[in-house]
Order: C-alpha cells, then structure tokens, then sequence
C-alpha cells in the first residue's frame, strides 16, 4: 500500500473533539504527513498522550519540542 499526503492537514478539531467527548482516551494515535497546524496547538491543553505516525517524505519539525511520540514509516520493498 502507497501512502503519501499532501499537506494542509488540520489536527485541531480532532484535539478538540477528543478532549471534549472522549475525555476518557488515555492516547491518541495520528497517522499524518506532518504538513498541517500542529505548531498552533499547545499540547499541554490536552490530557492525553499522543503517537505520531509519519509517513515516509512525511515530516516532523512542527512535532519538534512537544510531548509526544514519533515513529517513522518506511517503505519497505
């Protein structure tokens, strides 16, 4: 499977849908690109650990700082 993105991505609703009707979620796990509005939202406003999944050519400087886990994927031939 080919997965690739491109860019534009907003992860602030789903933060605020999460925090406000499954307050119970211990992690959160996001399959993304990187490219989206992740360096306006302050992770410290939502108490839930959080997983990024990047994908391959993806990026995670806006990640860079903040309370979460990264992992890369890779694609493997």
């Amino acid at each position: 499977m080919k997965i690739h993105g491109g860019g534009g991505t907003s992860h602030i609703q789903p933060f605020e849908h999460i925090r406000e009707n499954l307050k119970e979620s211990k992690c959160v796990i996001f399959l993304t690109d990187g490219y989206s509005d992740l360096n306006e939202i302050n992770f410290e406003e939502y108490p839930f650990d959080k997983l990024f999944v990047i994908s391959e050519g993806g990026d995670d400087i806006q990640l860079k700082g903040k309370p979460c886990e990264i992992i890369h994927l890779k694609d493997e031939k």
